[in-house]
């Protein structure tokens, strides 16, 4: 809890030293000892009250460390405290001995704090159910929790001010026996020598054959009579057990070694120094100490641990999820700083380091925790889907987010979705509301024109990037120097998902980038000269989330998976990405170059940024919570390339404020565009275009490429780019056959009935419908075909009916179970699937589909099989 937290760095800059203490839960200690005396008052740390401290960082650690931790104040020099167990004062005191005063009710009475200029040493039982509390001890303040689940409370507050003590309070102090105190004599047992002089009793005792219990009893009459002052009376218990677990009666057993004075209460110090003989620090140990063992190192640790949550996520990676000052923190469970968080919580318990072969033990079993007894939960980084809300995380040391619902967005404290830190992550500004999208405008340089097209676009990346789950576009900025490319992108990514490294350079390999996509919400691209074939792959891949894996480092016979799937952002001079597939999935901005006399200075620009970046955010969550409500409504008559992405842009429409349909203007006008730069990438396509001048073409795809060959003659055939055999023009034609036809330009692959493979190309009669999702890799001689009922353009049986009617040798598929009749959606399917898989398809998976769509042979259809 963050009250508590506070309280305790209030106490502190007062100048009282501050010591985090054990807390009360469902009426027992958290420090899981059956027999404690003082649930909720004893110190956590392992010197006791040595630790207190004012230092406000190491406050902020302990609480860290353990958030619902009660707070324990040490009296300072020139203050009493005046403890009293009943809550009505007047049944022990006048009216007049109590004056005004700093007063916190506990759990069954009341704490007054005094000033002094006499030395006053704490008494016990001064009075009947009255105790004086002086420095050098300590008292348990608010908000910290008693065993009686009432929370300790100010009735008047500390800065309403500390009265003098009343006399009564220094006589009683000089009053050498006053009720239960311990007269001054030479067998009282001073500060530093309590612990090894009580251990050095019990083993005496051990020795003399008495039984654990007789020695706790002994014990504790000796710490009541002699110690001053006493220890807890936990921590006596603690000293009487271990010294217990020795056999009687062996004058050779020695007392285990004295515990230095300073450990006041700590009971997991007094476990860590039970006597045994010394174990491996690496040995995890049972749960519990066999009869004369210890605990190891490893089985501390997972004492510590035991109040974390320990998860999997669908892919098998553990994480730890630790509850910090009243919210969550997800850590992976191999991770750095897991491993620090538990060192420095056995520091702080036990006041040594752990040894590392025992974190190592430790974390082995907290793995197995997760995968085998945790539960399989979802991790996020940035950005995450919780039904149809969405939830941003901020960065902040709270770990706070943004939930986005239909009906606006709010903070939230505590999101109930899981989310992740990657190294490098940086905070969100807290959004405002009242902004608007178009403050935007002046820090970014999108072209102007008289529809916003470019504007459109550009925001319509953004808006679309805050969605949980893709298909992304690709970003592509490209201009000439000066134009801000790079600004851009930076602002793009900043307004989303900040990190150290903004944008990156080109990844060396495809394993850098899917690393890159696993710890960011966003890939930026920055400064590519050009794009090379395995990245473009790799970046089709990323935006649609089509994972890959690799084997892992130093395994044999482990994966890693990678699954990401991420808006992306690219910036280069000119156009950077010339294949077709990565061109389907891009929309092109050309950035212009920024006047000499319109340039800022640096800083003074993303101060600016800076300042209007909160208001900025707001209006883009306006416009997500929109596309949330908006999205069931949205139907689009002709559904373009990146569906998904365009119906939630056009539901964002009314949030941002754009007429009805200017988005899907702006997105085909994009796409048009993005078809001439495939086609004017590919070499083959002027020649072609000049051949299909005299008419359309039939032949195979060496013919074809002496036909064009013959067109750009011989020097052109030899420059990079050209195919330089059939198989290579028959890819070609297949990876750009979506922009052919996006121009009227059909290609389609045949086979004759004796079995030769044809090519048949020409210019369509009418106007084509859009372009259909790409096809998945092919192989030789794999162009897409048209829709149609497997005909060719010319009425001819193509190479799909020809393999259905049994041709070159296939007998068909009549063995096989009769089918029912398909309904015209399933045939839409079976149409769909021959036009993708085309020559790939085998003869008997063609035999089965030709049967479906003609119905013929007393097939009936029974779903594809």
């Amino acid at each position: 809890m963050r009250a508590l937290l506070e309280s305790a760095l209030f106490m502190a800059a007062t100048g009282w030293g501050v010591i985090p203490l054990h807390t009360p839960i469902d009426g027992v200690c958290d420090c899981r000892r059956p027999d404690c005396s003082s649930p909720g008052k004893h110190p956590r740390t392992k010197n006791g009250l040595s630790d207190a401290t004012t230092d406000a960082d190491q406050i902020r650690g302990w609480w860290g460390t353990w958030p619902i931790a009660n707070i324990g104040a040490v009296v300072p020099d020139g203050f009493i405290v005046v403890d009293v167990d009943v809550a009505d004062l007047t049944t022990v005191f006048r009216s007049d001995e109590l004056p005004r005063t700093a007063t916190s009710r506990t759990g069954r009475g009341r704490h007054l704090i005094y000033r002094t200029t006499t030395a006053i040493r704490p008494k016990v039982g001064v009075r009947e159910h009255v105790d004086l509390r002086g420095p050098g001890s300590y008292i348990v303040v608010p908000h910290s929790l008693h065993i009686s689940n009432v929370r300790y409370e100010w009735i008047v507050p500390i800065e309403d001010g500390i009265a003098d003590a009343p006399a009564w309070v220094a006589e009683t102090a000089r009053s050498p026996r006053a009720a239960g105190d311990h007269p001054e004599d030479s067998d009282a047992i001073p500060d530093g020598q309590r612990n090894a002089t009580l251990t050095s009793l019990a083993g005496t005792m051990r020795r003399r054959g008495m039984t654990a219990a007789e020695i706790e009893a002994a014990l504790l009459a000796v710490n009541a009579g002699r110690c001053r002052p006493p220890l807890p009376d936990d921590a006596v218990r603690g000293i009487a057990s271990s010294v217990g677990r020795y056999p009687p009666g062996d004058g050779r057993t020695s007392p285990p070694p004295a515990a230095d004075d300073h450990d006041d209460g700590d009971p997991a110090a007094t476990d860590a120094r039970d006597g045994a003989p010394e174990v491996e620090s690496g040995d995890p140990g049972p749960a519990e100490p066999a009869a004369g063992g210890k605990r190891s190192q490893a089985t501390m640790i997972l004492d510590l641990a035991a109040d974390v949550e320990f998860f999997h996520t669908a892919d098998d990676v553990a994480y730890a999820r630790i509850e910090r000052d009243g919210h969550h923190e997800v850590w992976p469970l191999g991770s750095k700083a897991l491993r620090a968080w538990l060192s420095r919580r056995f520091h702080m318990e036990y006041g040594r380091a752990a040894g590392g072969q025992a974190l190592r033990d430790a974390l082995d079993v907290l793995m197995g925790r997760a995968l085998f007894e945790g539960l399989e939960c979802p991790v996020y980084v940035r950005v995450a889907g919780d039904g149809p809300d969405i939830y941003l995380d901020l960065g902040d040391p709270l770990w706070q987010a943004i939930r986005i619902t239909a009906t606006g967005w709010d903070l939230v404290a505590d999101p109930p979705v899981r989310f992740r830190r990657p190294k490098g992550l940086l905070r969100l500004p807290v959004p405002v509301r009242g902004g608007t999208v178009d403050q935007l405008r002046r820090f970014v340089n999108v072209r102007d024109d008289d529809q916003d097209n470019q504007w459109r676009l550009f925001l319509g990346c953004l808006v679309a990037a805050f969605r949980p789950n893709g298909p992304y576009p690709i970003l592509a900025l490209n201009g000439e120097h000066g134009s801000a490319k790079s600004t851009t992108a930076k602002i793009h990514r900043r307004l989303i998902d900040p990190n150290k490294s903004v944008t990156r350079a080109t990844p060396r390999d495809e394993r850098d980038l899917a690393i890159a996509a696993t710890n960011g919400a966003v890939i930026s691209l920055d400064n590519l000269s050009t794009v090379s074939d395995w990245l473009s792959d790799t970046l089709c891949r990323v935006s649609t989330g089509l994972g890959f894996s690799t084997r892992t480092l130093y395994e044999n016979d482990e994966e890693t998976l990678f699954d990401a799937c991420r808006p992306i952002v690219i910036n280069g001079i000119g156009v950077l990405g010339t294949r077709s597939d990565l061109l389907d999935r891009t929309i092109e901005l050309e950035l212009p170059r920024i006047p000499d006399d319109r340039r800022q200075d640096e800083a003074q620009f993303w101060a600016a940024f800076d300042r209007e970046q909160p208001s900025i955010l707001g209006a883009l969550l306006d416009a997500v919570s929109g596309a949330i409500g908006q999205l069931d409504a949205v139907k689009l008559e002709r559904a373009p390339r990146m569906a998904d992405f365009a119906r939630w842009v056009v539901a964002a429409e009314p949030a941002l404020g754009w007429p009805p349909g200017s988005f899907l203007k702006a997105y085909t006008g994009n796409r048009d565009a993005i078809h001439e730069i495939a086609l004017d990438a590919a070499v083959i396509v002027a020649p072609m275009r000049t051949m299909l001048e005299s008419g359309e073409f039939v032949g195979t795809a060496t013919e074809l490429l002496d036909r064009l060959a013959g067109i750009v003659g011989e020097p052109a055939t030899r420059r990079k780019g050209w195919p330089g055999n059939a198989t290579s023009l028959s890819r070609e034609l297949a990876r750009i056959a979506p922009n052919l036809r996006s121009v009227g330009i059909e290609v389609e692959k045949r086979r004759e009935s004796h079995g030769r493979r044809l090519i048949a190309i020409r210019e369509a009669p009418e106007t084509p419908s859009p372009a259909s999702p790409p096809s998945p890799a092919s192989g030789e001689g794999d162009a897409t075909a048209p829709e149609g009922d497997g005909t060719g353009l010319w009425g001819e049986a193509s190479v799909t009916e020809d393999r259905a009617r049994g041709d070159d040798g296939d007998d068909g598929d009549a063995g096989d179970a009769p089918l029912p009749t398909p309904a015209p959606d399933d045939l839409d399917i079976v149409h769909a699937a021959m036009r993708i898989f085309g020559d790939d398809m085998t003869d008997e998976s063609a035999a089965r589909l030709r049967a479906v769509v003609d119905g013929t042979d007393g097939y009936e259809w029974g779903g594809l099989a």
